[in-house]
């Protein structure tokens, strides 16, 4: 069975909604997603260079980094997403928005942009969800084409180069990456890591014990597997800087060359 982004995300957007508003990642329950988001916020977000730029997030969900990148002074903001679902989501995070916000829908095949509109683009775990790697050079294609300046994708990366069928992401090697982009005339800039490692093998170990198989992205968690978690966070978080984590997000920023 084929993995369907358009479904698979629109149903996580179901479970996001029913969560009520400022819930913007699924599974914002777990304790280790909380904490992954929050350190995403201080060192890459943050790191985005936005003010008095048109900018366009590429997947953006239900609206939470829009959100954020707000309050911080861009021309306009773009969010595009293939779920209506998370569009919709979107529109009532971002009301009464202290900048201009446009919000499109995608078929996943091209973005309903002119060529070199914006200024900035970002994607975050956007392209590892194109698993099939034709999707994955249309859509860096798109980002191409659409981006005058600079693309910041936030992935995460790893040695995968093929996925069995049905799975919904791709650890892909930023080599990977680095080769779509160049193709189309953007340049590596720089890359930097977020460091999880071992708060995420401990996550992933804890997950793997106590939830079962059938359990899907985005649905609660009972209060021992947050128990755990929490318990988990408290040991690793400290350990979690000291060592380089090529395994999990990766800042990579590319520049028109």
């Amino acid at each position: 069975m084929s993995y369907d982004i358009e479904s698979y995300w629109s149903r996580v957007a179901d479970e996001i909604g029913q969560r009520g508003p400022q819930n913007y990642v699924a599974g914002d329950d777990d304790p280790f997603y909380r904490y992954k988001r929050a350190k995403f916020l201080d060192r890459f977000l943050a790191a985005l260079d936005v003010a008095g730029g048109r900018v366009l997030e590429l997947g953006c969900g239900p609206g939470g980094n829009l959100v954020e990148l707000s309050r911080r002074g861009p021309a306009t903001l773009i969010g595009i997403d293939i779920s209506a679902g998370m569009l919709a989501l979107a529109t009532k995070a971002l009301e009464g928005s202290p900048v201009p916000v446009e919000l499109k829908k995608t078929d996943g095949l091209r973005l309903p942009l002119g060529d070199h509109s914006v200024d900035l683009a970002f994607t975050v775990t956007v392209l590892q969800h194109n698993v099939d790697p034709a999707g994955l050079s249309s859509v860096v294609g798109e980002l191409c084409r659409v981006t005058a300046e600079r693309i910041v994708i936030m992935e995460d990366t790893g040695k995968s180069l093929t996925v069995p069928d049905g799975t919904p992401g791709i650890a892909r090697p930023i080599e990977v990456y680095r080769a779509e982009f160049a193709r189309r005339g953007f340049r590596l800039e720089s890359t930097r890591y977020l460091n999880l490692r071992y708060s995420r093998r401990m996550h992933e170990a804890i997950r793997r014990h106590l939830l079962p198989s059938t359990h899907k992205e985005g649905e609660p968690l009972g209060r021992t597997v947050k128990a755990a978690l929490r318990l988990s966070l408290a040991i690793t978080r400290p350990l979690d800087d000291r060592t380089p984590d090529t395994g999990d997000l990766t800042q990579m920023v590319f520049v028109r060359a």
